[in-house]
């Protein structure tokens, strides 16, 4: 149970970060933000976005 809840969270903090980039997508011809996250940041910008995301979701959680 708690892995699931732990997926499902980190689940919505990535997809809250693809949204972040859907206009740039768009920008660059693209209809997938994922494109966007895969090929024009580095995997350590992927990582502090992931991390800054999974913040947020958590203190909204507990109230923070």
């Amino acid at each position: 149970m708690g892995r699931r809840f732990w997926y499902s969270l980190y689940g919505d903090a990535v997809r809250q970060i693809a949204e972040r980039y859907t206009s740039i997508a768009e920008d660059q011809g693209s209809s997938d933000p994922g494109i966007v996250l895969d090929n024009y940041l580095s995997e350590t910008e992927r990582r502090k976005h992931r991390r800054e995301a999974m913040h947020d979701e958590l203190a909204n959680l507990l109230g923070e």
